[in-house]
């Protein structure tokens, strides 16, 4: 019965490591699909730094993003935007305005 031991843990452990795989490639696989959210525009703000750059953020109704210089100027309150981020997770990937202008945030 010693000798069979081992023999039984080798493959339960092989069958774990398989499922492990496998369950990060579906995460990574579902992590392609955008899903849209819409937003509306609530405020605009810019921060400005002697040691950095300027940041330019933009509060809309699921939060706030940080966006590049030229949507900021685009966008103002009030506007109707939609937001696409993953299945798989919280941070925004792209925004699209009403024109259909579709802008990748960074």
């Amino acid at each position: 019965m010693l000798v069979i031991f081992p023999l039984l843990l080798v493959p339960l452990y092989q069958f774990y490591r398989v499922l492990r795989s496998y369950m990060r490639y579906n995460n990574a696989k579902l992590y392609g699909y955008k899903i849209g959210h819409t937003a509306l525009v609530e405020d605009k703000l810019t921060f400005t730094s002697n040691r950095s750059g300027n940041v330019n953020r933009v509060v809309t109704t699921r939060g706030t993003i940080n966006v590049n210089t030229l949507l900021y100027d685009k966008l103002s309150v009030g506007d109707k935007v939609i937001l696409f981020a993953p299945k798989q997770g919280k941070r925004y990937l792209s925004l699209i305005t009403l024109d259909k202008e579709e802008f990748h945030l960074g």
